[in-house]
Order: C-alpha cells, then sequence, then structure tokens
C-alpha cells in the first residue's frame, strides 16, 4: 500500500491559509473609487471630450493663438511657447519702415544730399568747364613760344632748307638712282641669273616656252654636245653650258703605253 500525505491542523491547515491569505483579498479590500488609489490625482473624476485636440501631425491651419506684441526684438528660441514667439515676430515687423515694403528710395530716413552741380561740390574750384579748356596753343599762357607744323615749314623753307620732295628731286636730277630705281635694276638682274630646272632625256624634250636662264641637263647626246652636256636658255636660244665627264683611275698596262 502506497504512502500517503494529508494537511493536519498543527502545521498543514496554518500553512496552507496563511499562503491563502497573502495571495488573495477579501472583497472589501478592492478599491471601489479612485479616491482610494495612491495615484488618484491623475485620473478624470469626471467625462472629458478630447475629440477636437490637435495630434503632433495633425492640421493646425485654423488653430487660434492669443499673443501680445514683445517688448524688444529677440531672436526665437526653440522649445518656447508659439504665444511667445509670435510676439516676438510681431515686434520686428512694427518696427519695420514703410522702405521695407515699397522698396522706394524716397521713403529713406537720413537720405545723403547727392550734388546736381559742381558748384555744389566742396572741391568744385579744382574743376574746369568745357568752354574753360585750351583749343589752341594760343589760349595757352605760354603759346606764343610755340609754332605750328605750317609754321615750321615755313620758317625752314626760308632759311633756304630743302624738303623731302625737293632733296629727291634734286638727286634724281644728277642722274642718281632712288632707291626704288635700285630695287628694280637689282630684281631685273636677279631675274636673269641661271637657274637648275631638272634632266631631259633628249634635246627634244627641252620645254618650247622656257624663261630666261633655264637650264636643263641633257642625259644623251645631242647637237648641242656629248651626253650630260648643260644648256641655258640665253632668251633667244639654248647655249650650250658644257658636258659631263668621269675620271678614272688608269691601269698599269696604260701608264707603260704612255712611257714607251
Amino acid at each position: 500500500m502506497a504512502n500517503q500525505t494529508f494537511l493536519d491542523n498543527l502545521n498543514g491547515l496554518p500553512a496552507l491559509w496563511l499562503q491563502i491569505t497573502s495571495i488573495f483579498a477579501k472583497k472589501t479590500d478592492v478599491p471601489t473609487k479612485t479616491s482610494q488609489l495612491t495615484n488618484d490625482s491623475g485620473y478624470l473624476t469626471t467625462h472629458v471630450d478630447v475629440s477636437g485636440k490637435l495630434d503632433k501631425t495633425g492640421d493646425a491651419s485654423n488653430v487660434t493663438n492669443t499673443f501680445t506684441q514683445a517688448g524688444t526684438r529677440a531672436n526665437l528660441v526653440s522649445k518656447e511657447t508659439l504665444a511667445v514667439s509670435l510676439g516676438k515676430i510681431m515686434k520686428y515687423f512694427t518696427d519695420l519702415k514703410a522702405v521695407a515694403f515699397s522698396g522706394s528710395y524716397a521713403d529713406l530716413s537720413n537720405k545723403p544730399t547727392i550734388p546736381t552741380t559742381v558748384a555744389a561740390l566742396s572741391d568744385s574750384a579744382d574743376y574746369a568747364k568745357k568752354s574753360e579748356i585750351p583749343t589752341d596753343n594760343v589760349d595757352l599762357g605760354n603759346g606764343a613760344g610755340y609754332q605750328t607744323a605750317t609754321q615750321v615749314n615755313s620758317a625752314i623753307t626760308a632759311k633756304g632748307y630743302q624738303t623731302a620732295a625737293q632733296v629727291e628731286s634734286a638727286i634724281t636730277s644728277k642722274g642718281y638712282q632712288t632707291s626704288s630705281q635700285v630695287d628694280s635694276k637689282i630684281s631685273s638682274a636677279l631675274s636673269s641669273v641661271i637657274e637648275w630646272k631638272g634632266n631631259v632625256a633628249t634635246a627634244t624634250n627641252l620645254p618650247a616656252s622656257p624663261n630666261k636662264g633655264h637650264m636643263y641637263n641633257i642625259t644623251a647626246s645631242s647637237p648641242y654636245g656629248p651626253a650630260g652636256t648643260n644648256v641655258v636658255w640665253n632668251g633667244t636660244e639654248w647655249d650650250p653650258m658644257a658636258g659631263t665627264f668621269s675620271v678614272t683611275a688608269m691601269t698599269a698596262d696604260e701608264v707603260i703605253a704612255i712611257c714607251q
């Protein structure tokens, strides 16, 4: 037969009752109103309608606010009340002058006086009118000492000096050449200088209308000379210059033949 246990009046039942009373409460101990709670001041005792409350992300377009203008201008501060912020903004708008809204120069205060004439300048005496500026040397204080170009030329010719045109005319009348005449002579002389033009195979290959001084080498023998003869057009005909020749070393037999 298995062993069994039971609650006796001495130990078991008193221990069980102690556990029941520490875990469960009597009905008379259960609060029936908030005033019996230790934090009853944090609860509403009557119904409050919160259907019109504004969420943090709600639409505040119709929210009204009561505020007064700040006494002095001050910057906005984070986390201050909306009424304080609006009061500061109102102060700034009140202190703005008319020019801030019109943008007109006429609304400025303490405008500087802008001179409209030279006479109104503090240093007006240092400026001259256009009519006071000299346009002729005679208007200068020492203008009488200066000569115009016409006066200088007249004074030179009156002393017997020659102008450049007169000097050139006198030189050419003596048979001397001007620089342009000398250049022309040199250019004409250079145009007749021999100019190498190249090789032709035969005399029949020479150009029909060459320029004076053009020179060609005829590689074959021709009426102008042996193969390799150079010819120059002298303005009327081809003028042979000389033929080409080669130089080779003599052999011993050739030397002996000459000596015998």
